[in-house]
């Protein structure tokens, strides 16, 4: 049931930007975007909402769970949560796809939560990248490791998944801090460490940000 579950969601996100709904979340054939699979499993992650259940034991019981954890993992899929629709929800919703980056660099984008008439109340950020084949019995298993981090109102750093440092394990990262209104968050995608010329990622980030101050 998952795997069905997960398949026909990654087929709505592209479905979703080949029928021209970002940045409206309504469909505009001027607005066509054939998203990477990067950019697919970015979305799909960044929405995912924490989960509640039980174990596969008899008798059934409930188990403590919190995100990044082994039981969730990220959480459950919510493309509501994620996918700007008109009239359905009121957040923005900002992507870049197939970004170049080499070591040593990073990208920066910055955002204020000044957007009326909404009514979540954290800015979420996704990071992917397709990298290339680990050695065969490999510990850290990264070829090309990207790192995200966010600052929020130019003082608190926030890392990724559920982390208090940087990530080097995974070539998924997701950040999610509460978020108040005229709230900054500047989020730094740095090129940390590789071993080919160069790499590409995806990003995507949901929020009451109006519209993005740089990157």
């Amino acid at each position: 049931m998952a795997t069905a579950f997960v398949s026909g969601s990654a087929a709505l996100v592209r479905q979703y930007f080949m029928d021209g709904f970002h940045p409206t979340g309504k469909p505009q054939k001027t607005k066509k975007i054939t998203p990477s699979g990067g950019l697919i499993k970015a979305v799909l992650i960044n929405g995912a909402q924490s989960a509640i259940g039980c174990n596969s034991k008899y008798p059934l019981k409930r188990i403590k769970s919190v995100p990044y954890d082994e039981h969730q993992g990220f959480g459950a899929i919510s493309l509501i949560d994620t996918l700007p629709l008109k009239g359905k929800n009121e957040f923005n919703l900002f992507i870049r796809d197939q970004i170049r980056l080499v070591e040593g660099t990073k990208k920066e984008f910055k955002f204020k939560m000044n957007k009326k008439n909404c009514n979540i109340k954290k800015f979420s950020v996704t990071l992917t990248w397709m990298d290339e084949p680990g050695a065969v019995g490999c510990t850290s298993c990264l070829i090309n490791d990207i790192d995200m981090h966010v600052v929020k109102n130019g003082i608190r750093r926030f890392y990724p998944n559920g982390l208090d440092g940087e990530d080097h394990k995974n070539n998924v990262e997701r950040i999610q801090v509460p978020a108040n209104r005229n709230d900054n968050f500047l989020v730094v995608i740095k090129g940390t460490s590789f071993i080919t010329r160069a790499t590409y990622f995806s990003a995507v980030a949901t929020g009451c940000f109006q519209k993005v101050l740089r990157g």
